[in-house]
């Protein structure tokens, strides 16, 4: 699970407070046909892998308050990978990729989404929109690794 904040102040949904609003990720996914869970520290680079099954489990806490935040208050969410030049190289959206999971997104990468194309570092970063439809600064924007598998 990596943690961060989101630093960004702004009204969520409806509401009228006004809060910072953190996220955690916890990475798991199928290589070589093993499962694995990867908890991570604060700061830790991601690693997905070519060829393989990734999925990443977004879950966010009002970092003012100290409660949950339901992935059900947002009414779009769009996480992409991109190159370092900022060419997208992959992008999901609620309902094509991205589920709601309990309070959690799921951002579910297929297999055959990350190709041999796919090398190095990257950047992913995960966008939402509020109850209202106004779209929100990124929830997180961190580079990535993307890791070599053998087909």
């Amino acid at each position: 699970m990596i943690l961060g904040q989101w630093g960004t102040l702004g009204i969520f949904g409806a509401s009228t407070w006004q809060g910072y609003l953190g996220y955690a990720i916890e990475i798991e996914g199928k290589v070589n046909l093993g499962n694995h869970s990867t908890t991570l520290a604060k700061n830790d680079k991601i690693i997905l892998y070519q060829h393989s099954d990734n999925v990443l489990n977004v879950n966010f806490v009002d970092s003012v308050y100290g409660g949950k935040v339901s992935a059900s208050s947002f009414t779009k969410a769009e996480y992409v990978i991109a190159t370092r030049c900022g060419k997208i190289k992959l992008k999901l959206s609620l309902g094509e990729g991205i589920s709601i999971d309990g309070d959690n997104f799921r951002i579910f990468i297929d297999d055959g989404a990350i190709d041999s194309a796919f090398k190095g570092g990257m950047i992913h970063q995960l966008v939402v929109w509020n109850e209202v439809g106004d779209k929100l600064p990124p929830i997180f924007k961190d580079g990535i690794k993307i890791g070599a598998v053998i087909l």
